[in-house]
């Protein structure tokens, strides 16, 4: 496995690509040439779980934790990609996006911070923030080696956005090396003053994975 995993609670059939926030229902996925993958999925504890997918193109793992911050949200999700490739590919996206819903929100756009890719939705009662590490940010980690085997020569910017989330579209990926990146997404009640579901997205990779996994 990518992920060098403390714990494993169980096996179950629930992929826990999913989660319900009072803006919508919100899901993490990946896609890759259309490829299907065979899967297998694990308990963590009792609000964490892993999902393995693989097939002849890759080997992908997701990670998915609610975070405890000590900030004035109601939740606060993170979700943790790591990728190996086996035969090189065009292109491999992943995303965080809102599902068909009757939900009403107001997609209010771009909401960056120092290291922070982040986007913000609000509805009457609620703002939500799904963030992730900026351009910059994944500039550094190709040029450090860490966890993101993209092709430095490759002229980088690999976010798209809409009213509907977030997506992350890698190129130029090197063959047999692990990549890494992550998804936050938080909410608190709607209140312009209120900063802490955008505070609670500028999460670290180890701010998720805390004590679930060994590095």
């Amino acid at each position: 496995m990518l992920f060098k995993v403390n714990n494993l609670i169980s096996d179950i059939n629930e992929l826990h690509d999913m989660i319900y926030t009072p803006l919508g229902e919100l899901k993490f996925d990946f896609h890759l040439n259309n490829k299907m993958s065979e899967n297998k999925s694990f308990k963590l504890t009792e609000h964490a779980y892993l999902t393995h997918f693989e097939n002849e193109y890759y080997e992908i793992e997701r990670v998915v934790n609610d975070v405890l911050l000590p900030l004035n949200v109601e939740k606060c999700v993170g979700v943790v990609w790591r990728f190996k490739l086996k035969q090189a590919v065009e292109r491999l996206i992943f995303q965080a996006a809102f599902v068909k819903t009757n939900h009403f929100k107001i997609y209010d756009g771009q909401h960056h911070g120092d290291d922070l890719y982040a986007l913000k939705w609000h509805n009457e009662n609620y703002q939500l923030h799904i963030g992730t590490q900026d351009n910059e940010l994944l500039h550094e980690r190709i040029m450090q080696n860490d966890y993101f085997p993209v092709n430095s020569d490759y002229l980088f910017n690999p976010f798209y956005e809409d009213e509907n989330g977030l997506s992350i579209i890698l190129e130029n990926i090197e063959v047999g090396k692990m990549g890494q990146i992550h998804f936050v997404v938080a909410w608190s009640k709607s209140d312009p003053n209120e900063l802490s579901s955008w505070v609670g997205v500028d999460l670290m990779t180890s701010d998720i994975l805390s004590e679930l996994i060994e590095y």
